[in-house]
């Protein structure tokens, strides 16, 4: 159990950091038309902090632990 808080620490962790440097890379004058795809991303990243998943994310932990048709 203590593993598995420590890898969903980690998880969590790396997505707060992405999403942290997308807001970053959002705020920078440089690139001002990818304001809109940075702050996608950053959201992208919360959601998976707060546990939501797409349709890929499911199956790639499916495929991921299976070795189906082979």
């Amino acid at each position: 159990a203590v593993r598995g808080r420590e890898v969903a620490g980690a998880r969590i962790s790396g997505a707060l950091e992405r999403a942290s440097a997308a807001v970053r890379a959002a705020l920078t004058p440089q690139f001002p038309e990818l304001c809109a795809a940075d702050l996608d991303a950053a959201i992208a990243c919360l959601d998976e902090v707060a546990g939501g998943s797409s349709p890929e994310d499911v199956l790639d932990r499916v495929f991921g632990r299976f070795c189906l048709g082979k």
